[in-house]
């Protein structure tokens, strides 16, 4: 049934993990229409795969000109399924398709912040008229059933990875310029550091570390503006740099000795985790959210209690000082990401779930 499925895809933007998902899925044979945003970085990738692509800005959860545009384009031919991975993209698929025939799923990438007291959550997810709801990690589908969301809603689908999108030869970055000496023992974060990700408790573990030759690299816009102030408050300002946001952050990757997601609460599938794992990198994660789903404590990573600056320092320095074991985690990572967690299960398990849908 599948590779005779007309699929819409309704989206603003996409990462790599998508992008590789909706190329899969034309390749398969199915049509795939998509629309998206303008600025839509790897478009053309996705229109050698097949795809046919529309440009539309969406500019909130009811949009009338977007509503608009994509009734327009569900009159064009008929589909089967709209898939709609992000809030804006969803309530507006929802009314431009509430007279229509089309099975609509929407997406969940983190657990949190859905109220049956938020209008704006009656538009996406506590829709009725929502048909499934692909959720990131078993945590965010754990976290929805405590929305009342229905279970028969609701289905796992990790975002699958390949390991060779980071096998690039890129040369070794000079990290000098952020005070960090060769050879130091690198501990490494990507991503946007708002309060959730615990980067406080990341920081006051630096102080509980007695070797002087690690420190800290921290890649991604700082959201939460106390953090410079705790790096001097602690007088770790010699150890713990920031970077701010990046293009070259999965190069800078190449440098950490050990990459840390020292997340607090709200965590769903943390895509900076796996590109660490993907390169052997030794990771260190809390149990929060749709972590302990990817990371085996002992095995390909550490698995500490959030927000406790004590076990995360013990972790790091357990790495330290034991490098062999160290390694061993890091290659076992990346086999974990291998076997478990690659493009084709998603893809296979998201043409499964289209299946089920028209059946």
């Amino acid at each position: 049934m599948t590779n005779s499925l007309s699929l819409l895809i309704i989206t603003t933007r996409f990462d790599k993990p998508e992008k590789a998902l909706y190329a899969a899925l034309a390749r398969s044979g199915m049509h795939v229409d998509m629309i998206c945003e303008p600025e839509a970085s790897g478009t053309s990738e996705l229109m050698d795969a097949g795809i046919s692509l529309s440009h539309l800005k969406i500019r909130g959860r009811m949009d009338l000109r977007a509503i608009r545009f994509i009734g327009g384009h569900l009159k064009q031919r008929p589909f089967d399924i709209i898939y709609a991975p992000r809030n804006n993209a969803l309530s507006n698929a929802l009314i431009a398709a509430r007279d229509e025939k089309i099975k609509i799923l929407g997406y969940r990438g983190t657990s949190g912040h859905i109220s049956k007291w938020n209008p704006g959550d009656w538009f996406t997810y506590l829709n009725p008229g929502v048909d499934r709801i692909v959720c990131v990690s078993e945590a965010v589908r754990q976290y929805l059933m405590t929305r009342h969301i229905p279970e028969e809603r609701l289905v796992t689908i990790h975002k699958g990875h390949d390991v060779g999108w980071y096998d690039n030869d890129c040369p070794r970055k000079d990290l000098s310029g952020w005070g960090i000496p060769p050879g130091a023992f690198v501990v490494g974060f990507v991503g946007n550091m708002r309060t959730v990700k615990g980067i406080d408790v990341l920081i006051r573990s630096r102080k509980r570390i007695s070797d002087r030759n690690v420190h800290y690299l921290l890649i991604g816009d700082i959201r939460d503006k106390s953090l410079p102030r705790l790096v001097k408050k602690e007088k770790a300002s010699e150890y713990i740099h920031f970077t701010e946001f990046r293009d070259d952050a999965q190069s800078l990757m190449k440098t950490f000795s050990a990459f840390v997601m020292p997340s607090v609460e709200r965590e769903g599938f943390p895509k900076a985790l796996v590109e660490a794992m993907s390169q052997c990198i030794p990771s260190i994660a809390t149990r929060v959210g749709g972590m302990p789903e990817i990371v085996q404590h002992n095995r390909n990573g550490l698995l500490i209690p959030p927000k406790d600056p004590e076990a995360l320092a013990a972790a790091i320095t357990f790495l330290i000082n034991n490098p062999e074991k160290a390694r061993l985690i890091g290659e076992t990572a990346r086999q974990t990401i291998i076997d478990d967690f690659n493009v084709e299960r998603t893809v296979t398990q998201m043409m499964q779930l289209f299946n089920r849908l028209l059946q």
